[in-house]
């Protein structure tokens, strides 16, 4: 296309037509002699002409006005689903899924025999490839000590000189979400749209349609590259804007991911906060569960756990996990029995009696003591069989 220029710009159109009739017409001739097979790798950085072609080829092999030539054409894109050229396509569509834990042992195996196998490193390349051959292929060469220019590393350097700094950083930014972020989430600001655009058109990121919604897919391996070519301020800067989005447009765990990267305990805690009451609102409290116990282990220190201790410790209860229930006790102001109390409630709800029985055994002798430590007691003592040391009377 650049070697060949129209003498008039009024000429495009009947250029790029006639070298696309040009393209047809060989297949034809060469199919007379011999069956063609054609591959085309990478489809989703194609050039516009070469697109056109690809469309007019295929409008012609799918003509049943015509004898069909023996040609066969095969188009791998890393995008297929973003790609209007193909969504028009006659041909059959096959959607390649990432390899197994399994298939990435028997890649290790069959590239490292006998004494250069690890154990280990299969699921370390499973982790990192996240399955995608291409990758798990240069990382077991990369391990293996291959000093070719076919290093992961390089390649993927290679790759990210072509971004711009802004692309760049919103690519580490959302390697912070670790897979995948709603389309929409993140779209509504101008700058990060183009951005993003580009990313997707160039196969760094690849967007998926769900019954959801659009989502992003990030492979973080790639994001971790991009993060080593800015600096810290930028990085910061982005995650804290795609946190803010996010947040604008109601994406709210995912935007309590991009706070929590960039360090923000107390955009992040207000907002897991809001996700945990609404959750527990709705009965929903598996959900929120996960949000309080988020809470619970990144909320900054002068949080105000108070706050959270009734939901919270009903929360856990019904999903018995005491463990964490201990914890937030640890974390919270209040006074004494209260505090004792609870611990026993939640230590005798576990079933440990015998420590329920150590941690009242000074009711029994203190003027203070209260009508629910001596039922708990009592209780612990029937759960052993112990029925003639209880110390309240059911008459």
């Amino acid at each position: 296309e650049n070697s060949i220029k129209p003498t008039r710009p009024n000429m495009e159109n009947h250029w790029r037509q006639a070298v696309c009739y040009s393209a047809v017409k060989a297949l034809y001739d060469i199919s007379k002699v011999s069956p063609i097979l054609i591959i085309m790798d990478d489809f989703h950085r194609a050039d516009q002409l070469t697109r056109e072609a690809v469309t007019s080829m295929d409008r012609t092999l799918s003509n049943k006005e015509i004898q069909r030539p023996p040609v066969i054409l095969l188009i791998a894109s890393e995008n297929a689903q973003n790609e209007p050229d193909l969504n028009t396509f006659s041909g059959k569509r096959h959607t390649l899924e990432p390899l197994s834990r399994i298939d990435i042992v028997e890649l290790v195996t069959s590239m490292l025999p006998g004494i250069n196998y690890d154990a280990n490193l299969s699921e370390n390349i499973w982790l990192v490839s996240e399955g995608w051959p291409g990758i798990a292929e240069l990382l077991v060469r990369q391990s293996a000590g291959s000093t070719d220019d076919y290093r992961l590393d390089k390649l993927i350097l290679h790759r990210l000189e072509d971004l711009n700094q802004s692309e760049l950083s919103l690519l580490a930014a959302l390697s912070a979400l670790d897979t995948e972020c709603p389309t929409h989430a993140i779209t509504s600001d101008k700058n990060v749209f183009d951005s993003l655009s580009t990313l997707l058109k160039e196969g760094f990121l690849t967007e998926l349609a769900l019954p959801d919604g659009a989502v992003i897919r990030i492979t973080p391996l790639i994001g971790s590259f991009a993060k080593s070519l800015i600096s810290t301020e930028d990085y910061k800067h982005t995650v804290n804007l795609l946190g803010d989005i996010s947040e604008k447009n109601n994406h709210l765990s995912i935007a309590a991911k991009f706070f929590l990267t960039s360090g923000d305990t107390h955009k992040s805690t207000k907002i897991l906060l809001t996700l945990a009451k609404t959750s527990f609102e709705k009965n929903d409290l598996a959900t929120a569960g996960v949000w309080f116990e988020k809470i619970l282990q990144t909320a900054p220190s002068e949080f105000p756990f108070n706050d959270i201790l009734s939901p919270a410790i009903t929360t856990w209860r019904s999903l018995g996990r005491y463990d964490l229930s201990t914890n937030l006790l640890n974390k919270v102001d209040l006074d004494r029995p209260a505090l004792d109390l609870l611990k026993l409630e939640l230590t005798f709800e576990q079933g440990r009696h015998l420590e329920t029985l150590e941690m009242t055994k000074h009711c029994l002798e203190a003027p203070e003591t209260t009508l629910a430590l001596l039922i708990i007691r009592s209780s612990s003592l029937l759960q052993l069989g112990r029925h003639r040391e209880s110390p309240v009377s059911y008459t």
